[in-house]
C-alpha cells in the first residue's frame, strides 16, 4: 500500500513538472544587428535553447568563429564557436526568406545578451531562433510517464483491486 501511494505521489509530481515545462514559452526570434548586443529570452525547462541563423541556403556556411558571436552573461563574455548540426536543427523560413544555422548558442537565462559581428558585414541578415521548434519530447515524456505511473499506482493499491481487510 505504501508503494502505491509513493508511486502516485511521484506520478503527480512528474505530471506537474511536465506540464510546467510544456507551458513555458519558447525563446523569442531576435534579429541581430552587427556589433549590437540583443537581449535574449530565457530558455524553458528541458529546452536546447537558441541557435543563430544566417540568411541564405548554403548548408555548409562559414566557420562559426567568422560570425563573431559572443554571449554576454553576468558581465562575462563567452565566445560561441560551435557549429550546430544541420541535420538535427534544420533550416528555417522567416518572412519568406530562407535561413541556415550557423552558431549554436545553447540555453539562455534571464538577462543574457547576444552580440554577433560577422566578417561578412551587413550583407547577411542574422537572427537568433529557438533550436528546436517541434513538440518538446522531454516534457511530453514526463506527462505521459506520470499518467502511466498513476495508473500503475491505482492497480497496485489493494483497494484499487477490490481487496479489503478482514472485518472491514
Amino acid at each position: 500500500m505504501l508503494g502505491s501511494v509513493l508511486l502516485a505521489t511521484i506520478a503527480v509530481v512528474s505530471i506537474a513538472v511536465g506540464a510546467l515545462a510544456w507551458s513555458q514559452p519558447r525563446t523569442d526570434v531576435v534579429r541581430l544587428s552587427p556589433g549590437v548586443p540583443a537581449s535574449l529570452t530565457p530558455s524553458p525547462l528541458f529546452d536546447p535553447g537558441s541557435t543563430v541563423f544566417a540568411q541564405g541556403e548554403d548548408e555548409d556556411p562559414a566557420d562559426p568563429a567568422s560570425w563573431g558571436c559572443v554571449l554576454l552573461r553576468d558581465a562575462t563574455e563567452v565566445s560561441l564557436q560551435v557549429r550546430p548540426d544541420f541535420d538535427a536543427v534544420g533550416s528555417r523560413v522567416l518572412e519568406g526568406e530562407p535561413y541556415v544555422p550557423v552558431v549554436a548558442v545553447g540555453t539562455t537565462a534571464e538577462g543574457d545578451q547576444l552580440r554577433c559581428d560577422p566578417a561578412t558585414g551587413d550583407t547577411t541578415a542574422v537572427v537568433a531562433m529557438p533550436t528546436d521548434v517541434g513538440v518538446r519530447a522531454v516534457p511530453l515524456a514526463f506527462v505521459v510517464g506520470g499518467i502511466a505511473a498513476l495508473g500503475i499506482a491505482g492497480l497496485l493499491h489493494p483497494r484499487g483491486r477490490g481487496i479489503r481487510r478482514f472485518g472491514s
